[in-house]
């Protein structure tokens, strides 16, 4: 009984401040907090009645809490000052954490404390009440139970049969997207867990959840740096991996360029001289998709054809050893379109093979062709041999040839038009007298204008060569 209107007066004023301190969600600071409490607080006015002095250390708690929790950000520690700091408010013998699965929406267990350790987690294995559980999610809120009172007999039915004397269910959630249950027992003592505890764990409950968001929060944040820092890793090894310079082979001007898209594709281009027989090998290719495993795959084809190279052999039989590579690794899982040419400076003609590459556009005395090069994708098929040949190209001087990539002919303007292998056409008809490389400027140049605002989707790579 409170009779001195002092301890009522001192009641009321630590209630509106945890109800206060409730609304806000924990979201003023620390010291907004302790001056709240420092001026609803009685000073030097007698005695505190009991429920006055319970509701004091209750608010006290909850902001020491603050303090515990509030800046921590590594998920796991979180955790743990969670559990403890709820064990030790409540009295508690058993503490578990669920959270749930943001996939499935499954609670699974993250942490608990006085558990008898199953070799798998299910409700009935740790003795838990799903009931209680179900009802703490339908409430949104925190529910006390006993086998004696609770809010249905399926839980009283479960608590008994778990020997349980009593059980409280937290639900934390933040901005109504359900983050886990905090579940406390109690099976040797009935008395431990009131109302006040419960309040508590109602108040609790809300820090918690703003505490585990923000966690969430920032280590959604570490991923995607770290992401941003892997891809822009992958792009640059994937930038080191094309040609450094221009090589001089007689008979041959040659030029080259891959502009990426903001993600890691698997466009891919070479050169790959030979200098004791003064001849050129000049690849292009493309690896379906994006991403790491594109850039990964680039990089393999690189190594292989590098080996390759070196081996007397004609590009037919480099593209079907470099299908066996590919098929063996990643089992159809992806493929690759390839062009691979050789020049030979003493015959001034191109041998070549396809593997399901793009056309080859050719200029000759302002005559322009697209060729179609045929072949069959490397990596779909164990065997290939009968999709692929060697084909030749005879160039005068003055003849040039384009090689490109789908990112060029599917390149999109601002109203989603597609670029095209026509326009692509045209300009090489338009500009095909220049030199090679500034041929290969002039399209570039064109490319961009045509994407404009829109940004690029894919790679955009092209080779051209110009026999002298």
């Amino acid at each position: 009984m409170m009779d001195d209107p002092r301890d009522k007066k001192a009641l009321t004023n630590l209630l509106e401040a945890k109800e206060l301190f409730i609304s806000m969600g924990c979201k003023q600071d620390l010291q907004t907090c302790n001056e709240l409490l420092f001026k609803l607080m009685p000073q030097g006015e007698g005695v505190e009645s009991r429920d006055a002095l319970t509701q004091r250390r209750h608010l006290e708690s909850l902001l020491s809490v603050t303090r515990a929790i509030g800046s921590v950000f590594a998920l796991d520690e979180l955790l743990r000052r969670v559990l403890d700091y709820a064990l030790k408010a409540t009295g508690a013998e058993r503490g578990l954490l669920l959270l749930y699965d943001d996939k499935t929406n499954q609670l699974n267990l993250k942490l608990s404390h006085g558990v008898e350790i199953s070799d798998f987690f299910s409700f009935e294995s740790y003795k838990i009440s799903l009931e209680l559980i179900r009802e703490a999610e339908k409430a949104k809120d925190a529910i006390l139970a006993s086998p004696e009172s609770a809010v249905s007999a399926k839980v009283q039915n479960e608590l008994k049969s778990y020997n349980v004397k009593q059980a409280l269910a937290a639900y934390l959630s933040s901005r109504d997207k359900p983050i886990g249950i905090l579940y406390l027992d109690n099976s040797l003592s009935g008395g431990t867990f009131g109302k006040q505890e419960l309040e508590l764990m109602q108040s609790f409950a809300v820090q918690a959840s703003v505490s585990l968001e923000n966690a969430n929060l920032v280590s959604d944040l570490l991923d995607q740096a770290r992401l941003k820092q892997e891809l822009e890793l992958g792009r640059e090894i994937q930038m080191d991996l094309l040609p450094k310079a221009t090589p001089v082979i007689p008979g041959l001007k040659v030029a080259g360029l891959m502009l990426p898209a903001k993600e890691i594709g698997g466009d891919y281009y070479d050169f790959l001289p030979d200098p004791q027989t003064n001849s050129l090998s000049i690849v292009i290719g493309d690896v379906s998709g994006k991403g790491v495993a594109a850039g990964l795959l680039m990089a393999m084809v690189k190594t292989c054809l590098y080996a390759l190279n070196k081996q007397p052999i004609s590009p037919r039989e480099i593209l079907l050893a470099t299908n066996q590579m590919l098929y063996e690794h990643i089992n159809a899982k992806k493929f690759m379109t390839m062009l691979y040419l050789t020049w030979n400076a003493s015959r001034k003609k191109f041998i070549y093979s396809s593997a399901g590459h793009e056309h080859i556009i050719t200029y000759r005395g302002g005559v322009v062709e697209a060729v179609l090069s045929g072949g069959f994708m490397l990596g779909m098929l164990p065997e290939i041999s009968s999709f692929l040949e060697d084909k030749e190209l005879v160039l005068d001087p003055g003849d040039k040839i384009v090689l490109y990539t789908d990112g060029v002919t599917e390149a999109r303007d601002p109203h989603e038009k597609l670029f095209r292998i026509e326009r692509l056409v045209e300009l090489v008809r338009k500009h095909g007298a220049k030199p090679a490389d500034q041929l290969l400027s002039a399209i570039k140049e064109e490319v961009y204008s045509f994407i404009g605002t829109r940004e690029q989707f894919d790679d955009i790579t092209l080779v051209v060569m110009e026999a002298t």
